[in-house]
């Protein structure tokens, strides 16, 4: 199972004719959705990974944003980071970092439910983030593996394993992160004119002004460590553990089925800074092209891919730069939070602030102030939403209330309501305007309902598998239904999902 972080379906549209690796034995050899879309209205990482090995939207996974407001172990209300693991006893394994786990994830995986059918297949992960890591291993992996900066290498917690596995040592110790400190990025391909033929100008508004264009220069190690996101050599790091992992743990080598889950991480650090029609999105989505063909060359001449199922996908898309598309805006979370606070302040001024966070337009009320003033916070949702609804860049307000209806209006409200855990879920799921971005000055991002960010590739190949091009309705959600399906067993099915029976001979 392979997850390119924020790899919209117009990746593959836009260069298609410039593929020779993966992508294009994918394309050729195997089956591919054109028409797949998350069905679930907040669209970040930790939602994308954890529905694609689950089969369930956020609202039953409860991953309902890479992180979310409550209160940690000390009471305090602060930031959860979505696979957090507060057991005193957690601790890292191969490096320094912070742990995690995936004892958030409310939902079963498919390497779980395998893993329950077959005691002897082997569930293991690796990806450059910890979140993508952990949601896509499930809770009874056997491992999963992560990058850290504070080591620059891969780790894992005591939640998998009580020791440093002596593949992962191995690994650490030869040098593939620190093989980059003191490299350049440059283009892959001399030509410049392939570049502007298929991607846009190398500088263009709304980059990092201080790092707009090729080349772009890496430090040495340690400071490496901190910088390197942002450049194809995550994804070519990455690869390498995930060869290595499909050494050590012997996949694919005896009569029961193993699950291999790879997060490739680097396209979304630089869909970021850049933008994804950029020249550095451009290079680094063909790079990895040519990864995934030497990966599933790998995989060949250890187990056969005719013994192997590929499956392909993405966690979200993104919004083009703002500066790329006409009657785009960038919006400050700020500005929004501040609508609020100057709303409830008119109407209880002894409050103060009351917005904890207003995050890609999800806000979270802070509820110690609030109790600590008095004032109910079923009282101030009706000022706030409709203070919102008064904002020019402002569609739509879900307060939790109106995603706990039985039915609501619209075409969105069934997208925000797939994405609402209530004991997680902000108190407020605010839409803004198409192509309203709310960031900062420079970059994008992703996590609307938005097309831009719910159309992703959905690629599969392998024994089991009808080759072909699909134009049908698809969604991430029913990727593990269709793998149970090959595996011989069923997964539970979220209410308009399907098993993706076109393709299985």
């Amino acid at each position: 199972m392979i997850v390119v972080d924020q790899l919209g379906y117009s990746y593959i549209e836009r260069f298609e004719g410039l593929y020779e690796g993966g992508f294009r034995t994918l394309l050729d050899e195997g089956a591919s959705f054109s028409n797949a879309k998350y069905r679930h209205g907040i669209t970040v990482t930790a939602a994308g990974h954890a529905t694609i090995s689950t089969g369930k939207h956020p609202s039953h996974t409860g991953m309902v944003g890479n992180s979310w407001r409550g209160y940690d172990p000390a009471g305090e209300f602060a930031n959860i980071n979505c696979v957090a693991d507060f057991a005193e006893d957690r601790t890292a394994i191969g490096g320094k970092g912070a742990v995690a786990s995936p004892v958030n994830l409310l939902a079963d995986s498919i390497g779980d439910l395998l893993k329950r059918q077959h005691q002897g297949s082997k569930v293991v992960s690796i990806s450059w983030k910890d979140r993508a890591a952990n949601l896509l291993a499930g809770r009874e992996a056997d491992a999963a593996f992560w990058y850290s900066k504070d080591c620059g290498c891969l780790i894992t917690s005591n939640y998998f394993v009580d020791e440093t596995p002596a593949w992962l040592a191995k690994f650490n110790d030869s040098g593939v992160i620190d093989k980059f400190g003191g490299r350049s990025w440059e283009r892959r391909d001399a030509a410049i004119e392939v570049y502007e033929k298929n991607a846009r100008a190398d500088e263009f508004p709304g980059e990092p002004p201080e790092d707009a264009s090729f080349p772009h220069a890496m430090p040495e190690a340690p400071e490496l460590y901190g910088k390197i996101n942002p450049t194809p050599f995550t994804d070519a790091a990455l690869m390498e553990g995930a060869k290595a992992m499909i050494e050590a743990y012997e996949l694919g080598a005896d009569g029961e089925t193993d699950i291999l889950a790879i997060g490739l991480s680097g396209t979304d650090y630089i869909g970021h800074r850049w933008g994804p029609h950029s020249q550095e999105a451009m290079d680094a989505h063909l790079r990895l092209d040519s990864e995934l063909g030497e990966l599933f060359k790998f995989i060949d001449e250890k187990v056969g891919l005719d013994n192997a199922v590929i499956v392909l996908s993405a966690d979200h898309g993104a919004l083009p730069l703002v500066e790329f598309v006409d009657g785009a805006k960038r919006v400050s979370p700020k500005s929004l939070a501040g609508t609020v606070n100057k709303a409830v302040a008119a109407e209880f001024p002894d409050t103060g602030p009351v917005v904890a966070s207003a995050g890609g337009g999800n806000i979270y009320f802070d509820l110690p102030g609030l109790e600590e003033a008095g004032v109910e916070i079923a009282k101030i949702v009706p000022i706030a939403k409709a203070a919102l609804l008064e904002s020019e860049d402002v569609a739509e307000v879900f307060t939790q209330e109106d995603l706990k209806s039985a039915s609501g209006e619209g075409p969105y409200w069934q997208l925000f309501r797939n994405s609402f855990f209530e004991r997680r879920s902000p108190h407020l799921m605010v839409r803004l305007k198409e192509n309203y971005f709310p960031g900062g000055s420079s970059g994008t991002g992703h996590g609307s309902a938005y097309e831009y960010d719910r159309h992703v590739p959905l690629m599969l190949l392998g024994p089991g598998i009808k080759p072909g091009r699909y134009s049908d309705d698809a969604g991430p959600d029913e990727i593990s239904p269709t793998l149970a399906r090959l595996l011989g067993f069923e997964m539970s099915l979220e209410p308009g999902s399907r098993v993706l029976e076109e393709v299985l001979q």
